[in-house]
């Protein structure tokens, strides 16, 4: 249609006149369709050839941005993630994250979902998600629905800044034997284990204040009346919220006899992960070990 004749056409493509002649025979042949009127050498299209360049222009035109984006997808640079997270993590740890690490991807979407470790765990077994991050009990239901990657770190001690406790270099469960206390719900793995440490020690934990999640807790740490025992992730959130302020009110301590807290990264079984989403667990893994290994906060 450019070119307006059959010879001009096989110049262009690098093809015989007569290879072009029977392409464009077989094409209407096939159709059922003249695309075009034949004035001497001259070819004149119909308005069905020309319908007919347009459809294939926006075709090719869609099959080379499929071949762009998925060459894009293939590093990592393009396409869209889904995560469902627990609240402690989805209110400052994993949006700093998140937000770093696809600085130099505009072409990624990213949705955060928070919610409980159970409705965490549900979401997953639905296989509707990328990645979950949540507290994996043992008994969690539908286990078999996802691939489960567990990163462990020590607890540590949230003090008031001004707390006489908050000159020790580590603090002994002995040492808050006349401190009230705050922790998580009662029922909850990290509390129960809590609870524990202090029970073998015969040390009374004076439970004040008790939330869903660590960092309503340390508002009332900051404000100097209660202590917590908190995992390292809780303490590095509030590390980074506390660098909006210029002032600092809670300070974290190594504590002994350590309690454990784990932090469960799933993915689904049935839903292949994409390549994104591979290299954003690894690099998501990384962080949290960084963060298990970090003495100050």
């Amino acid at each position: 249609m450019k070119q307006g004749s059959i010879s001009g056409a096989a110049q262009v493509l690098h093809r015989s006149q007569p290879a072009v002649s029977a392409s464009l025979k077989g094409l209407e042949d096939q159709l059922g369709l003249t695309l075009f009127q034949r004035q001497g050498r001259r070819l004149i299209p119909v308005p069905e050839a020309h319908y007919l360049l347009s459809e294939a222009v926006e075709i090719l035109d869609r099959c080379n941005l499929a071949e762009q984006n998925l060459s894009l997808m293939g590093d990592g640079q393009a396409g869209s993630l889904h995560i469902a997270c627990m609240p402690g993590p989805s209110a400052y740890l994993l949006p700093k994250f998140v937000s770093e690490y696809f600085s130099d991807k505009p072409n990624v979407k990213v949705n955060i979902t928070s919610r409980t470790s159970p409705q965490v765990a549900n979401l997953m077994a639905s296989q509707t998600y990328d990645v979950g991050i949540c507290d994996l009990e043992a008994q969690t239901p539908y286990r078999s629905l996802f691939d489960i990657l567990d990163i462990s770190a020590a607890s540590v001690c949230a003090l008031p800044i001004k707390h006489e406790l908050a000159q020790k270099d580590v603090i002994l469960v002995e040492d808050l034997k006349n401190e009230y206390m705050a922790s998580l719900h009662v029922d909850l793995p990290f509390t129960k284990n809590t609870q524990k440490v202090f029970d073998d020690a015969g040390v009374k934990f004076n439970r004040r204040y008790s939330t869903q999640y660590f960092l309503p807790i340390l508002e009332a740490v900051a404000s100097g009346q209660v202590c917590a025992i908190v995992d390292k992730y809780t303490a590095q959130s509030y590390a980074i919220m506390q660098k909006k302020y210029t002032h600092k009110d809670v300070v974290f301590k190594p504590f002994l006899p350590n309690v454990d807290y784990r932090c469960s990264v799933i993915t689904p079984v049935h839903r292949p992960a994409s390549q994104m989403s591979l290299a954003f667990v690894s690099a998501w893994k990384e962080y949290m070990l960084q963060i298990a290994n970090t003495e100050e906060f």
